[in-house]
């Protein structure tokens, strides 16, 4: 009998879990001698990230089957309105990513992108002390949906239990995870 899908990724990116934390960007965050300025430029990153793969992830069908109101999962606007309380427009930044037409590698990119939401919340309480914003002005995108945020996590999580892939799509699904915290390393240690 095969591991529940979340389980498997869980355990395929721990390592790759633990490597992201010690990016450039959130390093300095958690180390508290992350600039303002620097902190401008690591939103920018997220906001060209999610500019590209936020209407992706919203072109598969396959979430309705699943009864997921992919609409939650969005951040973009969060990272809005960051910008809007500094006073700022995300520096134009583009970035292009081939993106396979698989809902499984899908489901694993939103699998780390959700996993980053709760991370957000722990990162936020940084974010408060650090450069002491608070009611998520300057700092929605970790915050997120505040109390709702642990809510989504949780209903993602009852998806992914849900989910009986065939082994194609299974792998497909880690690989989507894997390539996720690779790339966002990269966009995080490669981009000062």
């Amino acid at each position: 009998m095969q591991q529940p899908l979340r389980e498997e990724l869980k355990i395929f990116t721990r390592p790759l879990h633990e490597a992201i934390e010690n990016a450039y960007y959130p390093k300095r965050l958690t180390d508290r001698v992350l600039t303002l300025e620097e902190y401008h430029d690591y939103l920018t990153l997220f906001h060209a990230f999610h500019c590209v793969i936020e209407p992706w992830i919203e072109s598969f069908p396959e979430w309705k089957a699943y009864d997921c109101d992919i609409a939650l999962h969005r951040r973009i606007d969060f990272l809005i309105q960051d910008f809007t309380h500094f006073g700022l427009t995300p520096k134009p930044l583009e970035i292009t990513i081939p993106l396979p037409h698989s809902f499984g590698f899908a489901l694993g990119v939103l699998y780390v992108l959700e996993g980053s939401r709760v991370g957000g919340l722990m990162l936020s309480k940084t974010l408060e002390s650090h450069f002491g914003l608070s009611d998520g002005k300057g700092y929605r995108y970790f915050c997120g949906n505040n109390d709702q945020s642990m809510q989504i996590w949780r209903t993602f999580c009852s998806i992914l239990d849900k989910i009986d892939f065939p082994p194609q799509e299974r792998t497909a699904t880690v690989l989507g995870a894997t390539w996720t915290f690779l790339y966002l390393r990269d966009l995080l240690d490669n981009n000062q």
